[in-house]
């Protein structure tokens, strides 16, 4: 599942949890296509929490809609606690053009401040 808040600055908030479909992605991406046509590049927090990874459908989404949005994403910042988590973003990392980068939960402030920079 997720869900989407976004800041006053624009900074986009994005929780995941349980197990992320296709459906999910679906619903989210026009939003996302509306922030980042109006705001340009988005800056993003994602919280991860009881996260439990993707459906195979919602995965093969995932990977179609970070390939499509290569340049409408800036910075983002993944909020977690466990070290799969932590080993995900660093393998996904070279492959974004965004800065992306893990913080453990408890960092929420460092994240914040990072995405903003």
């Amino acid at each position: 599942m997720l869900s989407m808040h976004i800041a006053d600055d624009g900074a986009m908030n994005l929780k995941a949890s349980g197990r992320v479909t296709k459906e999910d992605i679906n619903e989210f991406e026009p939003e996302f296509d509306r922030i980042a046509a109006k705001d340009g590049p988005v800056r993003m927090i994602i919280e991860l929490e009881d996260f439990k990874g993707w459906d195979f459908e919602g995965f093969w989404r995932d990977l179609k809609f970070d390939a499509r949005h290569q340049d409408d994403l800036e910075r983002v910042a993944v909020l977690g606690d466990k070290s799969w988590e932590e080993l995900g973003v660093k393998a996904s990392d070279p492959f974004l053009k965004a800065n992306m980068r893990f913080f453990d939960r408890d960092e929420r402030e460092a994240a914040e401040k990072w995405v903003r920079q």
